[in-house]
C-alpha cells in the first residue's frame, strides 16, 4: 500500500486524514442521541404504533454509538487521549453498559492477529453452515445463546471493575433523574424501557449481521484477502453500517483514520490493483456483488478453500509446540 501511495503522491493526503476532529465527533454523538429521544417522544407522546419503528431506529443508533466506541478504542475521537476516553465513556460506553478499557483490550488483538483461529477475537468461520446458505449462517449466530446473552453479560458484569459498575449506576441514575425532572417520570420510564428492549433485540439483530459480514467466508492470509468493504451508499447502510463502518477493509489498512474520513481514504486507495481486486461489495442482499453472496464466496465458490484449510489445520496439528502453551480462551463479540 505504501508503495502505491508514494508512487501516486498520496501519502501526505492519507496521513492528513488521520487528524481527529472534536466537531465531527460531537456532531455524530448528538445526532445519534437526537434520533433516540425523538423516537422515544413519538412513542410516549404520540402513539404506541410507533413502537416497532422506534425499536429499529434506536437499535441502529445504539449500533452507531458502538461504532464510535470502536473509534475511541483507536483513540480517534479526540487528539488528547484522556479527552478521547472521557467522551467515549460518558456518551457511548456508559449508556451501552460497556467498558472502553475492556473493549480496547479485546478489540486490538483482532487487528494484531487477524484471521488467527486462537487469537483473533472477532473470528467467525463455519464452512459447513455456509453450504446451507447465508440465511442459515445468520440465524445460527443470531440465535446463539453464547453470543446473545453470555457474551454481553460477561462484558457487562464479569470483565469490568466494581468502580466501573458504580460509574454505570451513577450515569443511569443521573440521566433518569434529569429526564424525570424535565419530561416526567413516564417519559423517563419509556426511555429506559425502549432503550433496553432495543438493546436486547434490534441491536443484537444488527450487530450479528455486522460481525459475520466483516470477514466471514474469506480465507485468512493478508488484510486484503480476509477483509471486505461494504456498499458505499443506500438506505440500508444507515441502519447496518453507520458512520462509514462498512468500509472495513479500508479501516484495517488505515486504522488511524477516523470514521468521517474513511470514505475519503477508500477513494484515495482506488487504483491500487490489489485493493480493487479485494472483496468490494456493491449491494447488501441482491446480486453477485452482494454482501450476503460474499459471505460464502470462498467456501461456496472456491473448491480449493476447504482443501487449503485442511492442509493448514493438519500442519498446525503436526507442528512442534516448541514449549509454547495453547492459546487461552478469549472473549469474542466486541465489534
Amino acid at each position: 500500500m505504501n508503495e502505491f501511495l508514494r508512487a501516486h503522491n498520496k501519502t501526505s493526503e492519507v496521513r492528513e486524514l488521520g487528524n481527529p476532529s472534536l466537531i465531527q465527533t460531537f456532531l455524530a454523538i448528538l445526532t445519534n442521541w437526537a434520533w433516540v429521544f425523538a423516537f422515544t417522544a413519538l412513542v410516549y407522546f404520540h402513539s404506541l404504533w410507533w413502537l416497532p419503528i422506534a425499536m429499529i431506529v434506536i437499535g441502529s443508533r445504539q449500533r452507531a454509538l458502538v461504532v464510535l466506541t470502536h473509534d475511541a478504542s483507536h483513540f480517534l475521537l479526540a487528539k488528547n487521549r484522556h479527552t478521547n476516553d472521557v467522551i467515549a465513556n460518558l456518551f457511548l460506553c456508559f449508556p451501552m453498559l460497556k467498558s472502553l478499557k475492556y473493549y480496547r483490550s479485546v478489540h486490538l488483538p483482532h487487528h494484531m492477529n487477524l484471521g488467527d483461529e486462537d487469537y483473533d477475537t472477532d473470528r467467525l468461520h463455519d464452512p459447513e453452515a455456509m453450504k446451507k446458505g447465508w440465511l442459515h449462517v445468520y440465524l445460527k449466530y443470531l440465535l446463539s445463546y453464547d453470543l446473545w446473552v453470555v457474551a454481553e453479560l460477561k462484558q457487562t458484569f464479569k470483565k469490568i471493575s466494581r468502580q466501573h459498575v458504580l460509574y454505570l449506576s451513577l450515569w443511569w441514575g443521573a440521566v433518569l433523574s434529569v429526564l424525570t425532572v424535565t419530561a416526567g417520570i413516564g417519559f423517563a420510564a419509556a426511555f429506559f424501557t425502549l432503550w433496553f428492549a432495543s438493546r436486547a433485540i434490534m441491536y443484537h439483530v444488527i450487530t450479528n449481521f455486522i460481525i459475520i459480514s466483516d470477514h466471514h467466508g474469506l480465507f485468512p492470509g493478508t488484510i486484503l484477502e480476509y477483509t471486505r468493504n461494504h456498499p458505499s451508499n443506500g438506505f440500508v447502510r444507515w441502519f447496518i453500517h453507520p458512520h462509514n463502518n462498512g468500509f472495513h477493509l479500508t479501516h484495517h489498512l488505515a486504522p488511524f483514520v477516523p470514521f468521517y474520513n474513511l470514505d475519503k481514504a477508500r477513494k484515495l486507495l482506488k487504483g491500487w490493483d490489489r485493493y480493487d481486486r479485494a472483496e468490494q461489495c456493491e449491494t447488501y442482499f441482491i446480486g453477485e456483488k452482494s454482501v450476503v453472496r460474499s459471505w460464502g464466496r470462498c467456501t461456496a465458490l472456491n473448491p480449493a478453500f476447504e482443501a487449503l484449510e485442511a492442509v493448514i489445520k493438519e500442519a498446525s496439528i503436526t507442528r512442534p509446540s516448541q514449549g509454547v502453551e495453547h492459546a487461552p480462551a478469549i472473549d469474542r463479540r466486541v465489534a
